[in-house]
């Protein structure tokens, strides 16, 4: 097996799973702003939580490369952060 077919079969996953964090750090913006103890906001901090939660296992179960668990754990810390701004209080202006 060839490095280029290596490079290949992770690109897609690798991709997929950083635009799921992307969206996670997108989410931490709007949840900051808005979307504080609102149902919504909860279920834009829950969608990378769940999912980063359950890449970071399946890659501590597969033991894969190493460079993967930053990868799976950056969807899972981006939710984490989005659910201690949704947990936030509203500030009165």
């Amino acid at each position: 097996m060839f490095a280029s077919d290596t490079t290949a079969a992770l690109a897609w996953p690798v991709a997929i799973v950083l635009c799921i964090g992307l969206f996670g750090l997108g989410s931490i913006v709007l949840i900051a702003k808005w979307g504080r103890r609102r149902w919504w906001g909860l279920a834009l901090a829950l969608f990378p939580t769940i999912i980063g939660g359950v890449l970071l296992l399946t890659v501590m179960i597969t033991g894969a490369l190493g460079f993967l668990y930053v990868v799976a754990a950056f969807p899972l810390l981006c939710g984490l952060c989005g659910l201690y701004f949704w947990r936030r209080k509203i500030e009165s202006p």
